[in-house]
């Protein structure tokens, strides 16, 4: 994976959110339905008390995919989300195979509304145009989503989620709080 991939908002957290999301997928609140809409679906837990502080400690994940292009995550963490004391950049991939990323997604807990979303295409992985999303933190879940038709006709096989340090140097890996490894989705 290159490090060189970023979505152009929040240059250094973005970086920093999309390299370890990019991590998440190589390590191991309802949207509408549409009429004719193929959904996906995907959740694991992850085991409690292997992130730093409760905030930041995964413990189960959800995904839901329409093929119109709405694409929801769920994360809950162990204890309650502080942003102000305790931040972290979230980092969502997803991909039609546990190899191959299709989409990568970010977001902050200190500033969970809006998140980003963007396609990924090419061997190179180059990042498309990031779309805008909407985020919410409710005590220990941060809900993120998007509908967009850039995102329509995917067929998603796999995830994964990550916290990470947002303060992380644009030119290096961010440091990971947890992750949950890759998901197998349902279909």
């Amino acid at each position: 994976m290159s490090t060189e991939r970023s979505l152009p908002s929040r240059p250094t957290r973005t970086r920093a959110i999309a390299l370890g999301a990019a991590l998440a997928f190589t390590a191991g609140a309802a949207v509408p339905a549409v009429a004719d809409a193929k959904t996906y679906r995907g959740e694991a837990a992850d085991p409690a008390g292997d992130g730093p502080v409760p905030g930041r400690d995964i413990t189960n994940v959800k995904f839901r995919y329409t093929s119109a292009g709405s694409i929801l995550f769920v994360i809950t963490t162990a204890g309650p989300i502080d942003p102000a004391t305790a931040d972290a950049g979230v980092g969502l991939s997803l991909g039609t195979t546990c190899k191959k990323l299709v989409v990568l997604g970010n977001g902050l807990f200190s500033a969970p509304d809006p998140v980003a979303f963007a396609t990924v295409k090419g061997a190179k992985g180059k990042l498309g145009k990031p779309r805008e999303g909407a985020g919410e933190i409710t005590n220990n879940v941060y809900t993120l989503k998007v509908k967009h038709s850039a995102f329509k006709g995917i067929t998603p096989g796999c995830f994964a989620v990550a916290l990470v340090d947002p303060a992380a140097p644009e030119d290096q890996v961010p440091t990971p709080f947890d992750q949950t490894g890759e998901i197998k989705i349902k279909k």
